[in-house]
């Protein structure tokens, strides 16, 4: 539970962030392999002391190009992101805002 309003003596802790990548083949060139893993066990580490995720999009890269990297459709590919996940988003307050690359990737309705 959040603390009273206007409660001080009680600290919540917010761990900000972007740029939650899972794409292996041309995330390997540029940062390395397994670039989601090391970020979510960076995050899983931390889970204890923090309340509140911020964030700031990129969310697993499940953008127009999954089924070249991943060999599945765009929905599989943010399902198994999810689901990786869980362990943070099911135990903390977790709110994603929208990056830029969210409006260029997005089909026009």
């Amino acid at each position: 539970s959040p603390p009273a309003l206007g409660n001080r003596s009680q600290a919540v802790n917010i761990a900000t962030y972007g740029d939650l990548g899972v794409d292996g083949l041309l995330g390997t060139l540029i940062n390395g392999v397994c670039l989601f893993e090391r970020a979510l066990r960076a995050l899983q580490q931390i889970l204890p002391s923090v309340d509140f995720f911020l964030h700031h999009g990129d969310i697993c890269y499940a953008d127009d190009t999954p089924l070249l990297l991943f060999g599945k459709p765009y929905e599989e590919a943010m399902d198994d992101c999810q689901r990786a996940m869980m362990k943070i988003t099911s135990t903390r307050f977790y709110m994603t805002a929208v990056l830029t690359y969210s409006k260029i990737t997005s089909k026009p309705s």
